[in-house]
């Protein structure tokens, strides 16, 4: 009898998950997203990190949407050819050295932060170096310009930097890779609503793999386990179609961007290690959203 009720019970609580979800499915696909009234068309853009990859396809994109745009990097001869061909303005800097900046003059509407950094490898293989490098580039410089332009540049704009799908999910042949993009989906938690206060919206799109340059040699030295998970590059992956379909997500009001399969589901369930724990699912669906609610009025009461 017992074993018949608790099997009962377990049925029931399957059916009352299956319409939960059911329901949920149904108001995500018919609520219409909010649009920014103002979009990006005609602003002054500068990316970091302009000319290799997303940099450059942004870069391209956004001046044929008739924006003016500056790129920055370390690699002058480069900047000078991308000029020549495409008639970006640039600056030459390094975003681990905040002093190098202050060659930024201009105001800008929208800020890219596309620079990016990775040495694949086991934890037991890789140097403390090839760490510190990783978040010098990748979280420490992204921190360095948005402290530099939230003092240097007086006109409101958005910030967007760059993470990536194992900010949700990693696995071995990304110790050091995955601290450094996860620290900023972390610092942006944290930051979004002091950001708000300031006029500085900010955005974080986590990409899954860009088949950039810079991906062609990760894999020369990339383990054989972690190119098997990760997979081969797809016609996604490529530069031009990662840089449109994030141009094209800002017009919405979510700050998080994620656009591809993988990472949504890895995103709405991050932190699953054992099967029981997805009978938690259903409560976090529904306490998250009322608590970020809950915060962020608290936070902007307490700051008025």
């Amino acid at each position: 009898m017992i074993v018949s009720l608790k099997n009962m019970c377990k049925s029931i609580n399957l059916y009352y998950v299956v319409i939960f979800y059911l329901l949920l499915f149904l108001l995500l696909v018919f609520i219409p997203q909010r649009k920014q009234k103002n979009f990006i068309e005609g602003n002054q853009i500068l990316i970091i990190g302009g000319s290799t990859g997303l940099g450059i396809s942004l870069a391209i994109q956004l001046q044929d949407m008739g924006c003016k745009v500056y790129i920055a990097g370390r690699n002058l001869e480069k900047l000078k050819h991308l000029q020549k061909i495409h008639g970006f303005n640039f600056y030459v800097l390094d975003v681990r050295d905040i002093n190098t900046l202050k060659v930024i003059t201009e105001k800008f509407n929208y800020v890219f932060y596309c620079a990016g950094y990775c040495v694949p490898g086991y934890f037991i293989d890789l140097k403390i170096e090839d760490f510190k490098q990783m978040m010098d580039t990748n979280f420490f410089g992204c921190i360095n310009t948005l402290k530099y332009l939230l003092h240097a540049n007086k006109t409101p704009f958005s910030y967007i930097a760059i993470a990536s799908t194992v900010c949700y999910y990693t696995f071995p042949g990304y110790s050091g890779y995955s601290p450094s993009k996860a620290a900023l989906k972390s610092f942006f938690d944290a930051a979004e609503l002091e950001l708000e206060k300031k006029n500085i919206k900010s955005y974080i799109y986590f990409v899954n793999t860009i088949d950039s340059l810079g991906f062609k040699n990760e894999n020369k030295t990339k383990p054989e386990f972690t190119k098997y998970v990760e997979g081969e590059a797809t016609e996604k992956s490529n530069p031009d179609i990662r840089a449109s379909v994030l141009i094209k997500s800002l017009k919405d009001e979510r700050t998080k961007i994620v656009k591809d399969f993988e990472t949504q589901i890895l995103k709405v369930a991050p932190s699953i290690d054992y099967f029981s724990e997805i009978i938690y699912l259903p409560l976090a669906i529904i306490i998250l959203p009322v608590w970020n609610y809950y915060i962020r009025k608290l936070f902007l009461n307490h700051h008025q």
